[in-house]
């Protein structure tokens, strides 16, 4: 739910750009000669810039968190902010995690699996009671 919120707002305020470029119009742009043509290259540029948003949506992909998890533990840092179309990565704790190569040269992406993965930097950090409740769900635990 929480990502469908913030894909909700990004897709939003681009329907909400597209719907004022179009209402403000200028009557310029029907105009013959430099002051239409230089009307036409600007709105034409500003549509160009909006479709390339909604067409190339790495932040949308890439840039969504999740706030207030209870299996998320945060550690105060805020979220860097994204847009449909530009994205910060990060390692903040509810960021959807950056590319790294490991140590044997896999891309961190190539060990995860399919479901919710728990990703332990520390190896002091106890998560035995995280693990030991994805068990009794029917999760698998297994070191990457």
């Amino acid at each position: 739910q929480p990502i469908t919120e913030q894909v909700s707002r990004l897709v939003m305020g681009m329907a909400l750009k597209i719907m004022k470029q179009r209402r403000e119009m200028p009557a310029e742009i029907e105009w013959p000669g430099a002051i239409g043509d230089a009307m036409r290259a600007r709105i034409g540029k500003e549509a160009y810039d909006i479709d390339v948003d909604l067409q190339c949506c790495a932040g949308l992909n890439f840039g969504y968190y999740y706030e207030r998890s209870p299996i998320v533990a945060y550690d105060g840092e805020q979220q860097p902010a994204y847009t449909m179309s530009d994205f910060t990565p990060s390692s903040v704790p509810g960021c959807r995690a950056p590319h790294i190569w490991l140590a044997d040269h896999r891309s961190l992406y190539d060990t995860l699996d399919a479901g919710y993965t728990l990703i332990r930097l520390d190896p002091g950090v106890r998560v035995s009671g995280l693990t030991d409740a994805a068990r009794r769900r029917g999760g698998a635990a297994r070191r990457a």
